[in-house]
């Protein structure tokens, strides 16, 4: 699209409050990445969305994000996984859970939510090898709906 702004937060992990930075994502609103967060906002304050941590993250702006390019997920979560951690590193590891990550996959658009689920977990398994490899980090990760069933990963990644 002819003057469309590029995105070039992928790969850039962005606490919620400080996302308005990347000035390109206030000014598209058309993007995905942008209409995403505007979804995730929305559904996190639900009152009714049983991750009370998840709530209390996206409405304190502490939650951390992460976009991921469909061609370059690997190299883009691995980035921006490092400077997550590098990040909360600081943070007493009890309060970290106030500081979750967020990763948002790029998919195309005729994927069906089993292809995206799928897709999801190929990549937390990516990142449980690429962590034991390094043996820096343990990532546990989890997947779960809003009715409590297996459909949305999230991955906990912490310092060792």
């Amino acid at each position: 699209m002819p003057g469309e702004i590029m995105f070039t937060g992928y790969g850039n992990c962005y606490r919620l409050d400080a996302l308005e930075l990347a000035a390109e994502h206030v000014r598209n609103t058309q993007h995905w990445t942008y209409k995403t967060i505007q979804h995730f906002r929305s559904i996190l304050a639900n009152p009714e969305f049983p991750c009370l941590f998840g709530r209390k993250a996206v409405a304190s702006e502490t939650c951390h994000i992460l976009f991921a390019r469909a061609e370059q997920l690997a190299d883009d979560i691995a980035q921006g996984l490092a400077d997550y951690v590098r990040t909360i590193t600081p943070i007493p590891l009890k309060q970290r859970i106030g500081s979750p990550l967020v990763v948002f996959l790029e998919t195309a658009s005729e994927y069906t939510l089993a292809e995206q689920q799928a897709l999801a977990w190929k990549v937390l398994q990516g990142c449980t090898r690429a962590t034991r490899i390094l043996g820096r980090r343990r990532c546990r990760p989890t997947l779960t709906t809003r009715a409590g069933r297996s459909a949305t990963p999230a991955c906990r990644c912490s310092s060792t």
